[in-house]
């Protein structure tokens, strides 16, 4: 089995909401046993919070479980491509690595900038290592629009790019979680700004196979090429299709077919579904794709489209690549 480096789950903030269970637990896809059973050796670990009061609380709530998980020894850290060829080459070792889905995480919407900037480099000194960072969620910030928003990138937004290219540049700026306008603004400022800022889309699909707003237009399919970033592919059957869990491999053609071949990766977006309000999302995953032990099966499939180094490619080596470049700072 090929190993797996993923782009995004939510087990953080699940262990945070049921604080009596454990990351074994498999009821999330992204569980322990699920993520060794399909030889996922490095997960990236999302911070998500809402936009509202205490956002920065639950953010923190999250940095103490993802260290505690450290200290038991539940995972390994992967905060070094040292680290990571380890891992890799350690049959009983999962790693992982932070990343931080919306600003809120380190700024309430009512506080000073300079806070939340503070707060913000307070977090990635515990953490020791975050891949990207996310400046909304779904919906509006201070710093700018979510996916279901059509509002740009905002001053605050501008502001904290300019401290993480000061300050942090080897941390990936996320386009998963924007509205079109906002992607737009960031990669617009970016480079009137000359920033040195690495531009991914942590999990989100092609949204000319699937019309959804979380997944990406053309026009920043090639953005993220011409950057050199990545592009985590989603398994959530609201970003794949409604009814044809074929159409992941769809996507993942398409990607080829649209020269990012070098720059795909997985981003399954692993959640807790079972307390979700919208049980119109049920099943939220094709059973093919529901937890982390699918991955062999699913690169297993792709043996009959792709060529086996696309299909490694996918699995471990963009996202090695990507990190060659980025970690050097």
């Amino acid at each position: 089995m090929l190993p797996i480096f993923d782009l995004h789950c939510d087990l953080l903030s699940y262990l945070a909401n049921h604080p009596q269970t454990t990351a074994e637990n498999p009821e999330i896809g992204c569980a322990l046993p699920h993520l060794k059973s399909g030889k996922v050796k490095v997960q990236t670990m999302a911070i998500y919070t809402p936009t509202s009061a205490g956002s920065t609380e639950y953010g923190q709530r999250q940095i103490d479980i993802y260290k505690q998980l450290l200290e038991k020894g539940t995972f390994s850290a992967a905060h070094s491509l040292e680290q990571i060829k380890v891992i890799i080459n350690d049959p009983s070792r999962v790693g992982m690595v932070p990343a931080i889905e919306s600003g809120s995480g380190f700024c309430e919407e009512d506080e000073p900038l300079e806070k939340g900037l503070e707060r913000l480099d307070g977090m990635i000194q515990q953490l020791g290592k975050v891949l990207y960072i996310s400046l909304t969620h779904h919906h509006e910030n201070r710093f700018g629009g979510g996916n279901y928003t059509d509002v740009g990138l905002k001053k605050d937004g501008k502001a904290l790019l300019e401290h993480l290219a000061e300050n942090h540049a080897e941390i990936a700026i996320d386009l998963s979680h924007t509205s079109d306008e906002l992607a737009y603004d960031i990669l617009r400022y970016v480079s009137m700004k000359r920033l040195n800022l690495p531009i991914i889309a942590s999990h989100s699909n092609f949204r000319t196979i699937w019309d959804n707003p979380r997944n990406l237009p053309d026009e920043y399919v090639q953005e993220i090429v011409a950057r050199e970033g990545l592009i985590g592919m989603n398994f959530l059957r609201a970003y794949v299709h409604e009814d044809q869990p074929s159409k992941l491999l769809h996507h993942i053609l398409y990607g080829i077919n649209q020269k990012a071949h070098k720059h795909l990766a997985y981003g399954a977006d692993f959640f807790f579904t079972a307390d979700h309000p919208d049980v119109s999302r049920i099943p939220f995953f094709f059973p093919e794709h529901e937890n982390a032990s699918k991955y062999p099966e699913i690169n297993r499939d792709l043996k009959d489209y792709i060529s086996r180094q696309d299909i490694d490619a996918l699995s471990y080596g963009n996202v090695l690549r990507f990190l060659e470049r980025v970690w050097k700072y």
